[in-house]
């Protein structure tokens, strides 16, 4: 008896997580009946997904509220983590102006407690996780202007395009581990990396991207890895940055400046510097013959 009373306890406080929120080694679990306890308010909200117009109607607890009230005052930005390890990144900044809330309540139907999850209105719903797991603290790195610059295509035309690349199906594409080997000799920092809508991640190697695949069609090349939901996956793979390190993929931008214009760059050097200590323009659009087989490329800082 007293055995069956403590599986049911661990059972029990097991279902009573909804999250842990961490702040440096500081931690503290917050269950759905202290979520209870927070004033809710109402929400409504209006998206497009595949063409359809999308409104929901939506009951919860501001972010803002929960916050202070755990001694989180102050942060550079949060990393919410969900139970099947989807992640996302708001900085304080985003949390100030898109004011989101943790969500209990859809179109007047509770949620359930492994499916309470984040609504940002204003930000597109790849930002709204559910089944959030952990909420944490962390310092915000800004990347820094590249250092040197390679080409995805120039370093992609040297590889060998592999059908059905482990575990995908129906494919065609290449090993990110083998494009990336060839550009940066350690993998323990974060990769950044974007696609030409703009969905971005900072994704560590172990965890993410060592068995992570890109995936090649007409419409470019795409980032898959059976380490993420497929919600991270990434289209049309534009930028990979980690430290001084960046590959760029030329066919999807028409210059430079666009490449500027998806990392929020303030401003970019007039000219690139090639291993034969060649001079090239910025100015110059990536459909002229003089970027192909460019190799290493160095700003002129």
């Amino acid at each position: 008896m007293k055995i069956l009373f403590l599986i049911m306890l661990l059972l029990f406080s097991v279902a009573a997580e909804a999250f842990v929120i961490k702040d440096g080694a500081e931690e503290t679990m917050i269950d759905l009946s202290k979520l209870q306890e927070y004033e809710r308010i109402e929400l409504t909200t209006e998206r497009e997904k595949r063409g359809e117009i999308i409104i929901d109607h939506w009951q919860g607890i501001p972010l803002r509220d929960i916050l202070p009230s755990h001694g989180l005052d102050s942060f550079d930005q949060l990393v919410f983590t969900s139970s099947d390890n989807y992640r996302i990144r708001l900085t304080a900044e985003e949390i100030g102006n898109y004011d989101p809330i943790i969500a209990l309540n859809r179109n007047d139907s509770e949620l359930a407690e492994d499916k309470i999850r984040l609504v940002v209105p204003g930000m597109r719903d790849m930002f709204w996780i559910d089944g959030i797991m952990t909420i944490e603290t962390e310092t915000y790195r800004e990347l820094p202007l590249p250092d040197f610059i390679f080409f995805a295509e120039d370093l992609l035309s040297g590889m060998e395009i592999v059908t059905d690349p482990k575990p995908f199906r129906k494919v065609e594409g290449f090993f990110f581990f083998d494009l990336i080997a060839q550009v940066y000799p350690s993998h323990k920092e974060e990769f950044f990396l974007a696609g030409r809508d703009g969905v971005a991640h900072r994704l560590d190697f172990d965890t993410y991207l060592r068995n992570a695949v890109l995936v090649s069609d007409e419409e470019g090349i795409h980032l898959r890895s059976p380490d993420m939901p497929a919600g991270m996956w990434i289209k049309s793979l534009a930028y990979i940055q980690m430290m001084d390190r960046a590959i760029i993929f030329r066919n999807e931008f028409a210059n430079l400046s666009e490449v500027k214009e998806l990392r929020n760059w303030d401003k970019i050097p007039d000219t690139l510097l090639t291993t034969g200590r060649e001079s090239l323009s910025t100015d110059i659009d990536f459909s002229d013959p003089v970027w192909r087989g460019a190799g290493l490329l160095r700003w002129q800082k």
